[in-house]
């Protein structure tokens, strides 16, 4: 196992193959993918090793494939950026997948992409885990096919998801466990399916879901966290079981911290 400080794309996605290992981004660097690889990539990029990006930015990767851990290993990724991703899946032998395949931890990242119906998941855990997909992430992500956005044993927090999705029909966000104190902006017309709301403490739902319920657990509810709001804008048909925990707001009031603070959901004081 080494330490391994890169300077470009290119080194980057030789050392991050390499299992054990711990590479190291330059502070803040730019990689155009587009200057790398002018006619787009094609197969899956191979992270072995845990990444500490230093806010280092992968920019314009037109990608055939995903971002792939073998085997079920959990791999950290620490402030890294892709933006501005293509990914547009050509193969026919395989059902669709994450952007992100395996036990990914991504923790202060952010992502940006447009991806074909060939995924349909940001990031597709292989087996269960005890840690967290994403901790103080962004995404945002327009995709093309039907999109769960996570599948793991535990999702998220604290965390940005916005996802356009014109052709999807069903529920956008799956998940084993709590996604706790995030946004999600969800712009999926045509979708329908149940929420069970208190898989979302303290987060925030808004968008375009006129299709999206409340789904009731079957037995009592066991909330454990802040209250989740939603949009009565955006999600009309959402009546949640439990009033106390799951508030509706307008999208006027949930850009009013003092409404919001006068609820009980817990928007910080400035100064």
């Amino acid at each position: 196992m080494a330490t391994v400080n890169v300077n470009s794309l290119s080194d980057f996605l030789e050392a991050v193959a390499v299992s054990g290992d711990t590479v190291i981004c330059p502070e803040n660097a730019e990689w155009d993918a587009n200057e790398l690889y002018p006619s787009g990539r094609t197969g899956n990029i191979i992270i072995g090793s845990e990444v500490q990006g230093n806010g280092t930015t992968i920019k314009n990767l037109r990608l055939d494939g995903v971002f792939r851990i073998n085997g079920e290993q959990r791999k950290y990724i620490y402030n890294l950026n892709v933006i501005d991703l293509l990914g547009s899946r050509n193969t026919t032998s395989q059902t669709a997948v994450g952007l992100f395949e395996g036990n990914f931890h991504l923790n202060g990242c952010r992502v940006s992409a447009v991806l074909n119906s060939k995924y349909n998941r940001i990031i597709n855990w292989f087996g269960a885990s005890d840690a967290y997909a994403a901790e103080f992430c962004s995404f945002n992500i327009d995709a093309a096919g039907q999109f769960d956005s996570f599948y793991t044993s535990n999702a998220a927090r604290f965390s940005r998801i916005e996802l356009h999705l014109p052709n999807s029909t069903w529920l956008p966000v799956m998940g084993g466990a709590k996604f706790s104190n995030c946004e999600f902006a969800i712009f999926a017309p045509n979708a329908s399916g149940g929420i069970s709301s208190f898989r979302f403490p303290g987060s925030i739902w808004h968008g375009e879901m006129p299709g999206i319920t409340e789904a009731w657990n079957g037995g009592t509810i066991n909330w454990s966290g802040d209250m989740m709001l939603f949009s009565t804008d955006g999600m009309p048909n959402f009546s949640p079981y439990d009033p106390a925990h799951c508030k509706g707001v307008t999208d006027a009031q949930l850009r009013d911290p003092a409404y919001l603070r006068s609820l009980g959901f817990p928007i910080a004081i400035e100064g």
